[in-house]
């Protein structure tokens, strides 16, 4: 099982982990919080426009509002492009400490980071039984699969999969099937060592492909034994 792609699909599935329990934590926060809050109208008193380290816009709105003849107020922690300065918006506030207060939005983050964390976490999940079975696919063909040394036709980077901002090499080779007389065209899985060198820089023609002998569409094409070349 090829140790880079497994790292990606576990590091997807954690990230994915980490913003489900998040956002989980958030939703049940508000959902607390929204059991005893009241809602009132606090009127914008300032919009800061700023940038990120991404160089994204931000924006922070500050608001007060009035309870029982005192004043309250600060940073929202929600933004619509519907706000204005002067205008007003809804807050709710905790009636036992007014300076706790929240955006009509809050609630909406936390099934953003839910949502988000869940897809990648069953994203990352299929990756990793996907690479599961395609290892123990592998080593049965490898166990029963007809032997044929297939001829390298060409290597290519894959430039539509990256983990850490590298891509892998995918390598294509052809052999004729023994049962029909046919040509036979094998695409490998990811190569996450550069095999265009090797292929490049050694008499290298072959590979050795595992073709099941009842369903040609079937196949394991053993890049890594490619890897005895390397530093020749």
């Amino acid at each position: 099982m090829n140790k880079t792609e497994l790292f990606g699909a576990g590091l997807f599935a954690f990230v994915g982990a980490v913003f489900l329990v998040i956002g989980i934590l958030v939703h049940s926060n508000n959902t607390k919080f929204m059991e005893t809050a009241k809602s009132i109208e606090a009127e914008i008193t300032d919009i800061r426009v700023g940038y990120d380290s991404d160089g994204d816009t931000t924006h922070d709105v500050l608001v007060e509002f009035v309870i029982d003849g005192e004043r309250y107020g600060g940073k929202l922690d929600t933004y619509t492009s519907s706000m204005r300065e002067g205008g007003t918006t809804t807050v709710y506030y905790d009636p036992q400490n007014p300076h706790d207060f929240r955006g009509s939005g809050t609630g909406f983050i936390g099934i953003v980071f839910s949502g988000m964390g869940g897809l990648f976490f069953v994203i990352g999940i299929v990756m990793i039984v996907n690479k599961v079975k395609s290892s123990a696919n592998a080593k049965t063909l490898k166990a029963t699969g007809t032997l044929l040394h297939a001829k390298i036709n060409d290597v290519t980077i894959n430039t539509a999969y990256a983990v850490n901002g590298k891509n892998p090499y995918r390598l294509t080779a052809s052999a004729e099937d023994p049962s029909t007389g046919k040509t036979l065209v094998f695409e490998s899985g990811n190569v996450w060592f550069n095999v265009k060198a090797i292929v490049d820089n050694n008499t290298v023609e072959t590979v050795d492909v595992y073709l099941d002998p009842t369903n040609p569409k079937k196949y394991f094409v053993d890049v890594e034994s490619l890897r005895s070349y390397i530093g020749n």
